[in-house]
């Protein structure tokens, strides 16, 4: 009778254990780009940017779109058009911090 008991309560916490995510796949590892600060380093930076006339408008362009609210940042050329505003102004990504795993990419010299 204690076997038994025993038994049914060793397999109820393996099936726990077993059904219960990990942290690491409940999170999945992913990039947080941080829009906001993105856009704020952006603002900063381009009264002091020599940029060309096309490089300008493409960096503006950005700032435009992110005041139409969250619907055109997640446009999908919006991602990428903020990615190539930061590279036109020398300024490095900002990531959000997580309490999950985050992956950063490594620095390009």
């Amino acid at each position: 009778m204690i076997r038994t008991i025993l038994t049914a309560l060793a397999l109820t916490g393996a099936l726990v254990i077993a059904l219960t995510p990990a942290p690491a796949l409940a999170c999945r590892p992913h990039l947080a780009i941080d829009t906001a600060r993105e856009i704020a380093a952006i603002r900063q930076a381009l009264p002091k940017a020599t940029l060309t006339a096309a490089e300008r408008g493409k960096v503006r362009l950005v700032i435009a779109l992110s005041r139409k609210g969250n619907d055109a940042r997640d446009a999908a050329g919006f991602e990428q058009a903020l990615a190539e505003a930061m590279t036109l102004l020398g300024l490095p990504r900002i990531y959000r911090p997580s309490a999950c795993l985050v992956i950063k990419p490594a620095a390009t010299s």
